[in-house]
């Protein structure tokens, strides 16, 4: 068995603006090796896609970026690092929550149990000529949080899905032995088993359901991702449309 990769060295502080944000300057000074994770006690500003950020209760929730290094993966086939942090933030909530409630990849970046998001996740890449040669994971898992005061919708965490405290520490060991998994997929090219896994687990899909783009909502049916990572919609007369991120949204 490897060892473990995922989290040999964590870097822990007690307030941060955004841990992807100190991951990146701290690389900026010294190389760090593969695997190594800024944590914080507090993230005051948890960045998401665009300008969204992430709402955390002070010691509540898991808040980490990892550092993966990549050089192995043709820039064209970056979408496969979202799809391993999804997988890998999947399987950590699946295996501390085994109720009733789906628990579902909503593309290309948030973890939904039902209509309630739990996790959110913000793979950052860094390519230099034809390599990928470093990617900050950064990673929001709602653990305890039970009270959410802005106005992101339908949060939930793992402590109000279990009704039991869930050790931040053992959530981590958890989610790096995940993380660890998956980026061995990659690591070995099985990119058939990262597509399968994926599109299995994405949030309503093959399901019709309501979209927002260009200003308008529509009616339309996921169908998976191509290999650039775009969203792929069947509309109403059976025509497949492709979508960049953010570049259309469910309506929840």
């Amino acid at each position: 068995m490897p060892s473990l990769l995922m989290g040999n060295r964590v870097l822990n502080f007690s307030s941060l603006a955004s841990t992807n944000d100190k991951l990146k300057a701290l690389l900026s000074e010294n190389d760090l090796p593969e695997g190594t994770l800024v944590k914080a006690y507090e993230q005051f500003a948890g960045k998401g896609y665009s300008t969204r950020t992430w709402e955390s209760e002070p010691g509540k929730n898991l808040t980490v970026s990892y550092l993966l290094k990549p050089g192995f993966l043709p820039p064209q086939n970056q979408f496969k690092l979202t799809q391993v942090t999804s997988l890998a933030v999947r399987d950590t909530v699946s295996y501390f929550y085994n109720g009733s409630k789906q628990i579902a990849v909503k593309w290309p970046n948030d973890i939904y149990v039902n209509q309630s998001k739990i996790a959110g996740i913000l793979a950052e890449n860094s390519i230099m000529g034809s390599q990928i040669s470093h990617c900050i994971a950064g990673i929001g898992l709602n653990v305890n949080q039970e009270v959410f005061l802005s106005d992101a919708p339908n949060p939930v965490s793992l402590k109000l899905l279990t009704k039991k405290e869930i050790s931040i520490d053992n959530c981590l060991e958890v989610l790096s032995l995940k993380l660890q998994h998956w980026y061995n997929k990659l690591k070995a090219s099985d990119y058939k088993t990262l597509d399968e896994a994926y599109h299995k687990l994405l949030f309503r899909k093959d399901i019709p359901s309501q979209f927002y783009w260009a200003g308008e909502t529509f009616t339309a049916t996921l169908r998976g991702t191509d290999e650039y990572g775009q969203l792929i919609l069947e509309d109403q007369q059976g025509k497949l449309q492709f979508f960049d991120f953010k570049e259309v949204e469910f309506v929840l």
